[in-house]
């Protein structure tokens, strides 16, 4: 989209200015909308992911249940469709999440997520003919095993999707995700209460139950996973007292639910609701980073929270609570802000050359030089190396298109790469090392381990075009021609080279930024990702 939008400015007389910023923040929304999607996929993980096996269980009773009437054919067909929707809505958001996070660790999480995904789908089809067969023939047991035996698989495999899900998803944006699910159905049992509803008390009940439960268990992974002992002392100690809080919630909900006209029994209820959210709040607080740039699209503003709970009424008493009645008060969910930005000028940081269709080293460049200018290069040294290596390639480009065609320049310009690329290296290991997150390290280290390699061949591979150039310039015409062949093979895997040390320092930017978040706190690695207020103000007026 950005590249038609390019080429059709060339098409239209604008001012260069103003064509350049409005593909910036063309850039800027399609990154907004990216990680709006992404949000939304771990709401619909929080609601969907919290009571796997409900629908399953459904199905399975009815199976148990048969009686061989018209009533149990139409429960069975009206559970069968409610299974295979569910089991269907599961695939899509676990396919949905990996395709559109950048926190999965490697190939193989995408791989074994898809392929979890097609066997549940193939599954479902099947328990159901299996469930149907065994209603048609009660007596048969051989069609009741593999009818069991089919749940049992599709219960496995559901449970391992799960656990790749909860490895991926952010811990934070999770319970907030949870947090404000919690919030919505706590009102709806309020409304519940008024008009006697005891179903939806017990539903919403369960539900809150059930996220509090995904909570702790998510929240227990974030622990495992971290080194920083403060960090998990922390967790362990919130996780703890939340899942005190839960039984004395669940006890007094079912009082709730017995007699909803009960004041004693409100007023019981509403206080272990407020003490869970509280519990709740806690948790996410042990986790939060709070670092707001990371998590500016994560964490719900206060747009968002105000139109999802303008909706929800608090609860009015009739006659027997009108007086000293009780509402709770809810903790309001962190809501981000732009930080204040120090106000630092760089030089030449809007000077890099624009690529045109035929110069595919200045177009890779260009790519990454506009992933990092966002931020400034002040008191962060990772940024301001990889921006030197975009720089030195806009000019191995202008070196290997032929425009002021130098042997010793092109040699000493792929030197200076090599040399830039061992430091962000270096710099990307020192930041592994204090990384108190086992996930966050291990990718670091894997995207970073790429980079001497691909410095490595870079430098040979411009030293072997700088002798073709060389050799060229002394040959006849006839041995030119043939040179020529051998010269373009040189360039094709140059150029490629170039590209894959340009990728490769981008995912490593992208994964120290994250790495950055979780350093020890005793150490001595200061990287300060500080946003440029031309990005923020882009950002801002998109949303």
């Amino acid at each position: 989209m950005i590249d038609e939008f390019k080429q059709f400015s060339k098409d239209i007389k604008l001012d260069r200015i103003t064509i350049k910023n409005a593909a910036k923040q063309l850039q800027n929304s399609l990154s907004f909308i990216v990680k709006r999607i992404f949000r939304l996929l771990i709401q619909k993980i929080a609601d969907q992911y919290s009571d796997l096996n409900a629908p399953l269980n459904k199905l399975v009773e009815t199976v148990h249940k048969s009686n061989g009437d018209q009533i149990t054919d139409d429960k069975f067909k009206e559970f069968s469709i409610e299974f295979l929707e569910s089991s269907q809505k599961l695939c899509d958001i676990a396919t949905g999440l990996a395709l559109s996070t950048n926190q999965i660790q490697s190939r193989n999480s995408i791989d074994l997520i898809n392929r979890l995904t097609l066997r549940i789908k193939e599954i479902s089809p099947h328990i159901v003919n299996a469930g149907y067969i065994t209603i048609t023939f009660p007596g048969d047991k051989n069609f009741l095993e593999n009818f069991e035996l089919l749940q049992r698989q599709w219960q496995t495999n559901i449970f391992y999707l799960q656990q790749l899900v909860d490895e991926i998803i952010d811990c934070e944006s999770f319970i907030i995700a949870c947090e404000k699910s919690i919030i919505r159905e706590t009102y709806e049992t309020q409304d519940a209460v008024l008009e006697k509803n005891t179903s939806v008390i017990v539903n919403n009940a369960l539900s809150i139950a059930q996220k509090t439960n995904r909570i702790v268990k998510v929240t227990a992974q974030e622990a495992e996973n971290s080194e920083d002992k403060l960090f998990v002392d922390k967790i362990l100690q919130s996780n703890d007292k939340l899942k005190q809080s839960l039984p004395y919630f669940i006890h007094s909900a079912k009082s709730l639910a017995l007699d909803p006209s009960d004041k004693e029994n409100y007023l019981i209820w509403a206080s272990s609701n407020e003490q869970l959210i509280d519990a709740i709040a806690s948790v996410r607080e042990c986790v939060s980073s709070n670092d707001l740039e990371s998590n500016r699209y994560s964490i719900p503003n206060d747009q968002d929270l105000n139109n999802q709970l303008s909706q929800l009424n608090y609860l009015k008493i009739n006659e027997d609570f009108n007086n000293n009645s009780y509402v709770p008060k809810y903790k309001p969910l962190p809501v981000s802000r732009p930080t204040p930005l120090p106000d630092l000028i760089e030089e030449n940081e809007n000077e890099f050359p624009e690529p045109q269709n035929n110069q595919p080293i200045l177009m890779a460049a260009h790519d990454l030089h506009y992933s990092i200018n966002q931020w400034y290069t002040t008191d962060n040294d990772m940024v301001a190396v990889a921006k030197r290596i975009t720089f030195l390639m806009a000019k191995l480009s202008e070196l290997v298109r032929g425009q002021n065609r130098s042997n010793k320049q092109l040699i000493s310009t792929a030197k200076q790469l090599f040399d830039e690329s061992l430091e962000i290296c270096r710099l990307a290991r020192l930041m592994a090392n204090d990384c108190t997150d086992k996930r966050m390290k291990i990718n670091l280290l894997q995207v970073c381990e790429r980079i001497p390699t691909i410095g490595t061949q870079l430098k040979i591979l411009s030293t072997v075009k700088a002798t073709m150039l060389g050799h060229q310039a002394k040959t006849n015409q006839s041995e030119r021609i043939y040179g020529s062949r051998e010269d373009e093979e040189a360039t094709e895997m140059l150029i490629c080279n170039a590209q894959n040390l340009n990728a490769s320092v981008k995912e490593t930017i992208r994964a120290a930024k994250s790495a950055s978040i979780k350093l020890k706190s005793g150490s001595a690695l200061k990287f300060k990702w500080i946003r440029k207020k031309s990005v923020e103000s882009n950002i801002l007026s998109v949303t």
